[in-house]
């Protein structure tokens, strides 16, 4: 986990000084090459997820209920990117909610990728419980091969995939129907799954003096993340949290830190409560 740190040194006039630490770049929070079986963090909901010779796959596909093996992270903005071995009928849910014991068992945004009854191509599904879904929408006919590499990028209401590395995306849709939830494997085929990689773009933090406080301030869009102080980084475990809720407006949390409360010198960074 990145951390994003910004210090105060021994006059306030150098915290005057401070710009935002980073731009948001993205970091792996999870990965899995299945070389040595699944990760134990696979929710495994639907379909009898295993894997063998480094690919991962569901041994009873279905689409009612939907075969889905889901990754326990609930997500607003995020990329992920997977290879598909021999490409059939199947792709990945994104914000995702698992409906148990309803007819499709899952509910989110799906990107579809299909050969049969039709040709190789690409659209999206909108389930919208665990009961309801759209038919397939904003369909693309692409000859992607049989064995190709999928990446996904989610920011806001827009949902983007490429494929086989391409700079521009294959297929884009736009909605509003689930501002978070879980990315999730689908599969109702033969086909099997390779190198999954989830990446979440990281907050900037920035901070202001007041004439009676110290302004720490970072983007709603990151609720997860719990903001931490110490005075001592060569400690890895002297890190306290300042608790929430945390006051928002125009768009950003503020925590405002009396000035008869700030150290000597301090440090604050923003970290993960996943």
């Amino acid at each position: 986990m990145k951390n994003v740190i910004v210090r105060k040194g021994a006059g306030f006039s150098l915290v005057l000084l401070l710009m935002a630490i980073g731009e948001g770049e993205a970091s792996v929070i999870f990965s899995d090459n299945f070389t040595s079986g699944p990760s134990p963090l696979w929710g495994n909901e639907n379909g009898s997820w295993t894997s063998s010779g480094g690919v991962y796959y569901a041994t009873a596909p279905n689409n009612s209920p939907n075969a889905y093996s889901s990754v326990p992270y609930s997500l607003r903005d995020f990329s992920v990117d997977f290879d598909i071995n021999d490409v059939s009928d199947g792709g990945v849910f994104l914000r995702a909610t698992p409906v148990p014991g309803s007819p499709l068992g899952v509910k989110g945004i799906l990107l579809n990728l299909k050969v049969p009854d039709g040709g190789s191509r690409l659209y999206w599904h909108i389930f919208y419980d665990g009961t309801n879904a759209s038919p397939p929408l904003n369909v693309v006919y692409l000859d992607y091969g049989t064995t190709i590499h999928v990446h996904v990028e989610v920011a806001g209401d827009t949902y983007s995939a490429f494929i086989n590395g391409s700079a521009d995306p294959a297929i884009v849709l736009t909605t509003s129907a689930f501002s978070t939830g879980r990315v999730a494997l689908y599969d109702f085929s033969g086909q099997t799954f390779s190198n999954f990689v989830l990446e979440k773009p990281q907050p900037s933090l920035f901070i202001r003096m007041d004439a009676d406080a110290a302004v720490i301030s970072w983007s709603t869009d990151f609720p997860e993340y719990v903001l931490q102080t110490t005075s001592d980084l060569s400690l890895t475990s002297g890190w306290s949290s300042f608790a929430g809720p945390y006051a928002s407006t125009g768009g950003s949390y503020q925590f405002r830190l009396p000035l008869l409360n700030i150290l000597h010198k301090q440090f604050f960074r923003l970290s993960a409560r996943y």
